[in-house]
């Protein structure tokens, strides 16, 4: 990014501040000063000049110009350009100059002819090339101007702004709101403590123009890339053939080639400084439908606006000449979008080009910029004496303007950055960024400039007061170690043995990656977590999201080895889910194809819903918990690659702490992988509800007694509901367990199935008499009674 002296001149007094002190203030606020260049030091006496009169000399491409600087006797110059021409004003280097190049200006002849100097070109007086058109190195620069330049003449070219001192600064991913240089002005004021004078601001007496009708339609697939759409109109009194130098000129140091197109330019001008790029169309041109959507362009899948199959401009380029603003136009459309980064990363690369717009288009930058964008690009055609009306803006597509808040304590905020600050003297540090601070005792409200798309959580509030306040002015003190409370390992040993018990059965385990897919991201939030943590430049549309799940990864993991033929599996991870507020820890298990095979004694075992289930009730044994207290309840799927039948959430306590089903027959058959079972469980919420204290009893010494019932139920009756009524106020049952499972032609029927219960009776103080161990019979049976259940 670009910032120079003479633009931050419109808006602060920096008569006082040197171009040292920004330097330091840049590089002090993370914006790192890559290089700094000082263009009235590369050339010495450059004058404006005016062309009087030139004459070719013969058989050469050399024209004889006389020039007026304001001397007596206009020079006498041999000039190589091909665009030299009386009337022009342009940039000389009298005898004795020395121009960038390191070439000193001498009075000399060539072929003939008495040349006093060099009419110059922008690239001969140290304007980068790569803000240059290959033909204009070989070009004079002429100048153009809103003033009378017939009273510049002889004058330095200090005068069109030439003479500017320019900072090349290297952003940060996080600081891309940067690439407005209204942001950075924002920064250097606050540093400086200095007031923004503010010219946009003030009101323009402009007439209203009904807005315009347009029909315009977004391929569906690129819908959810599209953060903002806004169009309006502006009516003009004529198009421009120039920019004035000044304006020229700033664009050229900003690294931007000059277009054919003066209103492109004049655009440019308010894109640099808001961050927000505008497509212009001739309104009168565009006659049909527009179509935003990917097309293919020189074998290329590239992002274009068209109307009726026509190209009317492949987003990141110049709009094309049937659609573009021209000499005849009288109302212009102004197009102002803001896309997902990956998106825009993607139209880079296939278009292999990098210009200003496309570094914007790509970085994550305020979605509702259009008004900020509007109030600039008014001023500029204003300044050019050519607006006449304008039209409000039509949103197409416009991204929730969500105003971040954030509430820290002075005690948090001394924890994080390890020294005390006073509330007003952190209200201070934010005087010209548009941050909005509340103080109500020990509690300060954030309300962040919402252009800082980068600021999600506390954390980031205390590295913005940290770089404010300056990192070379946090006080020094000595490293304090303090002795902590021994940690406790359970959870990590409970972790570590759940792990053990996993390959133990035959699992593997796997680690994958963190970030994946919004899509994948949205349809597996099983625990419906909200405020994902979303990437602002991801590398790719897989991987622009931090999961909120497991189970999606352990899926692809399955899918993949499936393809590669490896579609017997038993996977298992541990790892965290994330969102904006919480970090979890969960657990994924998938099970796909046989459990067992053995094909030498043709011994399989074909995998099941009660395989994988058994494997959480061992799991949730190794937490303690009572199944009393365990439910399997039938949930609807959240997605269409969920079983509609065979899913169930698991609740302790009537909390959800995870889910088991099977996937869809269709998508087993879609992905090619064998009928699959999966599970995931809240291991942070688990390990909260588990029995942590361990109580060690001694075996029974007394003789236990067994008794069995087999009994007729309903079908809709779960087992842990069955089981928690039985035992209702049975206190001298040590153990039960489901002996066998029967169901006839009659019960299918009747929706019925006939199960056998067995239930241990003991004490660990006595032995139970007879009597005992009936009465507490007899209340099993009479448990059964009132649940209705007929005893076989």
């Amino acid at each position: 990014m670009i910032l120079t002296r003479k633009w931050l001149s419109k808006f602060l007094d920096l008569n006082k501040i040197t171009n040292t002190q920004i330097s330091h203030a840049l590089n002090a606020l993370g914006f790192e000063v890559e290089s700094e260049t000082d263009f009235a030091k590369l050339n010495t006496k450059l004058l404006i000049g005016y062309v009087e009169q030139i004459e070719k000399i013969p058989d050469t491409h050399l024209s004889f110009c006389h020039v007026n600087i304001g001397t007596k006797q206009p020079l006498e110059i041999v000039c190589g350009a091909s665009n030299v021409a009386a009337g022009q004003f342009v940039v000389v280097a009298p005898v004795g100059a020395t121009i960038a190049n390191g070439l000193t200006m001498g009075e000399r002849k060539i072929k003939g002819y008495n040349s006093q100097g060099m009419i110059c070109a922008l690239n001969e007086i140290g304007m980068p090339k790569t803000s240059l058109w290959e033909e204009e190195n070989d070009m004079i620069y002429v100048i153009h101007s809103d003033i009378d330049l017939i009273h510049l003449i002889g004058k330095t070219v200090d005068e069109i702004k030439y003479n500017d001192y320019v900072w090349e600064v290297d952003l940060t991913l996080n600081r891309s709101d940067a690439l407005a240089s209204l942001q950075l002005l924002k920064e250097v004021a606050n540093y400086f403590a200095l007031k923004i004078q503010k010219p946009y601001t003030k009101n323009l007496d402009v007439k209203t123009i009904s807005n315009p009708k347009l029909d315009i339609h977004i391929a569906k697939h690129i819908q959810q890339e599209i953060n903002s759409f806004t169009y309006q109109s502006y009516q003009i009194k004529e198009n421009i053939s120039n920019l004035h130098a000044r304006d020229d000129l700033w664009l050229k140091l900003n690294g931007h080639k000059s277009l054919p197109n003066q209103m492109e330019n004049m655009a440019m001008l308010a894109t640099v400084q808001t961050g927000q790029p505008i497509i212009l169309i001739d309104q009168a041109k565009l006659q049909d439908p527009l179509h935003l959507e990917i097309i293919k362009h020189e074998d290329k899948d590239v992002l274009a606006l068209i109307a009726k199959k026509q190209i009317v401009q492949i987003i990141g380029l110049e709009t094309t000449p049937e659609f573009c603003v021209d000499n005849n136009t009288k109302t212009m459309l102004a197009i102002r979008l803001n896309f997902k980064s990956s998106l825009m990363r993607k139209q880079q690369k296939n278009l292999n080009l990098s210009n200003l717009n496309l570094q914007r288009y790509m970085k994550p930058l305020n979605p509702n910029l259009f008004e900020l964008s509007d109030q600039v690009f008014m001023h500029i055609l204003n300044d050019y004496k050519i607006l006449e009306a304008k039209s409000a803006h039509v949103f197409e597509a416009k991204d929730a303007n969500a105003k971040n808040k954030f509430v820290l304590t002075l005690g948090e905020i001394k924890n994080i950055l390890g020294f005390e600050i006073k509330a007003h003297h952190i209200a201070s540090l934010f005087k010209t960024l548009d941050f909005k601070i509340k103080h109500n005792g020990d509690k300060l409200t954030f309300y962040p400039d919402l252009n800082r798309v980068d600021l999600y959580g506390k954390n980031d509030i205390c590295e913005e007061i940290a770089r404010l306040y300056g990192y070379d002015n946090i006080p020094e003190a000595p490293l304090i170690i303090q002795s902590n409370h021994h940690e406790d390992k359970l959870k990590a040993n409970l972790e570590s043995k759940l792990g053990n018990y996993l390959i133990g059965v035959g699992f593997n385990n796997i680690k994958t990656y963190s970030l994946i897919s919004k899509e994948a991201n949205d349809e597996w939030n099983l625990f419906a977590l909200k405020r994902p943590i979303v990437l602002n430049s991801p590398l790719s549309q897989m991987r622009e999201v931090y999961r909120m799940n497991l189970t999606n990864s352990i899926i692809e993991t399955a899918v993949y080895n499936s393809l590669n033929n490896n579609k017997r599996l038993k996977l298992w991870e541990i790892g965290d889910v994330y969102t904006r507020e919480v970090r979890q820890r969960h657990l994924g298990v998938l099970v796909t194809g046989d459990v067992v095979q053995e094909p030498i004694v043709k011994n399989n075992l074909e995998n099941n819903y009660f395989y994988l289930k058994g494997v959480v009730d061992a799991i949730l044994a190794f937490y303690q918990i009572d199944p009393l207290r365990i439910s399997f309840n039938e949930v609807k799927p959240i997605n269409k690659q969920i079983h509609p039948f065979i899913n169930a959430e698991i609740k302790i306590d009537q909390k959800i702490i995870g889910f088991i089903f099977k996937l869809n027959p269709k998508f087993e058959i879609n992905q090619k992988i064998k009928p699959t079972f999966v599970t995931e469980l809240n291991l942070d919420l688990l390990f909260e509800m588990a029995e942590k204290t361990i109580i060690v009893k001694p075996i029974a010494k007394f003789q236990p007694s067994s008794r069995d019932v087999s009994l007729i139920l309903p079908e809709f009756i779960t087992y842990q509901e069955l089981t928690q009524n039985i035992l209702n106020d049975v206190s001298k049952v040590m153990s039960y367990k489901l002996m066998g499972e029967y169901e006839n032609d009659e019960m299918k029927a009747k929706q019925e199935k006939s199960i056998t219960l067995s239930f241990v009776f003991n004490d660990w103080d006595k032995q139970l008499t007879e009597a005992e161990i009936t009465a507490e019979w007899d209340k099993v049976l009479n448990n059964i009674k009132k649940m209705n259940l007929t005893i076989r």
